[in-house]
Formats: structure tokens, sequence, C-alpha cells
């Protein structure tokens, strides 16, 4: 645990959008799951607003490994041109983890 960052990402989308993204997101994803250094991610919706969703990955390494390594792959191209596209705005939030419990 110690070797890992977690990046959250809040996207916002307007209902006409949100079905094409998420279907970008999931493509993303499946191309994503193959990387070495992926832990794991989760899709999750705000309840009260769903026009809000939340990506929750966790990677091994750091921020900057992750930037440099990641951010290049020819794969998240299209990804980064579906947010111009549509229109869809994000925050990005990076995180270490201190202590885990299942």
């Amino acid at each position: 645990m110690n070797n890992q960052i977690v990046l959250i990402v809040r996207f916002w989308v307007t209902a006409r959008s949100k079905p094409l993204f998420v279907e970008k997101l999931k493509t993303l994803f499946d191309q994503i799951q193959h990387e070495a250094a992926f832990v794991s991610a989760s899709l999750q919706e705000d309840v009260d607003h769903p026009e809000q969703l939340l990506v929750y990955e966790v990677w091994q390494g750091t921020r900057e490994s992750f930037l440099q390594n990641q951010m290049s792959k020819p794969y998240r191209i299209g990804f980064e041109r579906a947010i111009l596209e549509l229109k869809v705005e994000r925050t990005p939030q990076w995180l270490k983890p201190v202590a885990k419990w299942k």
C-alpha cells in the first residue's frame, strides 16, 4: 500500500452526453485494466445528482509516474477528445492510502 496512489476524478456531464461518455469511460478502462501498474477502478454515479460521475482509481507508483507513463498512452487520445467534444467538466484529486479495511 505504501507504493500506491489513488486518483479520484469527478465528472460533470449533461443528461444528453452521459450515455456516450459512460461508454467512452468503459472503453478506456477496458484498455487500462491491462496496464501493469493498474490495481483497480470503479465508476460511481451521485444518487442525488446523476449528472455527476466519480471514477476511483488505484495505481502502483506515484502521481509523477502515472502522469509520465499513463497520460501518453494512445488509447487515451480518443477519451481526451471526447471530454472536449462532449463538454465534460472534470476535477481530479490525488490521494495516498494511509489505512485500509475490508
